[in-house]
């Protein structure tokens, strides 16, 4: 009989919520293929997946859909248990709360002897806010079940080991990745289909990059416009990102024609090649009021 080549493979899936073309699925398709460089068989798994996402699948990856759509991480515990003792799994990165949490639970009813790592990429005491007593405590219980606990940086860790003093002498670093060399030669080459970039002249842009939304505090860059036009001259600002709050949205274009800075504020929404907006910029701003170790920083640095 032959023997399957990959038997002997480590088999390391990545768990995330959604995989969509958001910053946690970015990170977990860059890590893929220099993990499988390494000789490992790469899995993602995920509770939902958006389907106007246009972030793809890298090849020799298995994606697993648990396809709860908005339903909580935590109702596809059967399901993750199930493909736990099918697939056999040597080691899982669960990234964020809900799929940490649930991969934990989900191991205990069928993980025979998978090796657990939740990962946290978010400052956990100001980022989550929502059911913030009873995620707090669920995560200083469960937390100490798992093998290593990842963070982003040394502060999310930090933060993490105050909620959950058992998990101290077992949490790694687990830092963001930046964008591979090609990306960033194409961002250089791509010049962002707006007249501003197209046609440079005098003015010099701002640009921010993140989704629109209150905790990325874009409202703070719209409200220091007029401050910065007053002392450096003709300044714009480009704000890059999917409306995920469209009131928000709404509330900066609002604010803007208030402070008599509308024709210096560009809302770009989402864009494909983000990162050629940041390449052609000026200046990159970031106004986040809580994050843990952001992937655009490394992107907006590369």
């Amino acid at each position: 009989m032959t023997r399957d080549p990959s038997a002997d493979r480590p088999r390391l899936a990545m768990f995330v919520h959604t995989f969509d073309d958001r910053a946690v699925a970015r990170l977990i398709r860059a890590l893929a293929p220099p993990l499988q460089g390494l000789g490992a068989e790469v899995s993602f798994i995920c509770a939902t997946r958006d389907p106007g996402s246009r972030l793809g699948v890298p090849a020799g990856v298995t994606l697993y859909d648990l396809k709860l759509g908005r339903r909580p991480t935590a109702l596809g515990i059967p399901k993750l248990a199930r493909l736990f003792r099918r697939r056999r799994f040597d080691v899982l990165f669960a990234h964020l709360n809900g799929p940490g949490r649930s991969a934990i639970l989900a191991r205990m009813l069928g993980g025979g002897g998978l090796k657990l790592v939740p990962v946290e990429h978010t400052h956990f005491s100001t980022f989550y806010r929502r059911r913030r007593w009873i995620r707090h405590r669920l995560t200083a219980i469960l937390y100490p079940l798992a093998d290593l606990v990842g963070g982003g940086s040394q502060g999310v860790l930090d933060d993490l080991v105050e909620l959950a003093p058992r998990i101290a002498g077992r949490t790694v670093i687990l830092p963001s990745v930046g964008p591979d060399a090609q990306t960033v030669v194409a961002a250089q080459e791509t010049v962002p289909d707006h007249p501003w970039f197209r046609s440079r002249d005098e003015a010099r842009i701002v640009c921010s990059l993140g989704n629109v939304v209150p905790r990325k505090g874009q409202m703070v860059l719209v409200e220091a416009l007029p401050l910065v036009r007053a002392e450096a001259g003709n300044v714009r600002l480009v704000l890059v990102g999917r409306h995920d709050d469209e009131e928000y949205a709404r509330a900066l274009a609002r604010r803007a024609e208030e402070l008599g800075v509308a024709e210096a504020v560009y809302l770009a929404g989402y864009q494909d090649d983000a990162l050629s907006f940041v390449a052609h910029s000026d200046v990159f701003a970031f106004a986040s009021t809580t994050e843990g170790a952001p992937m655009v920083l490394v992107e907006a640095m590369a």
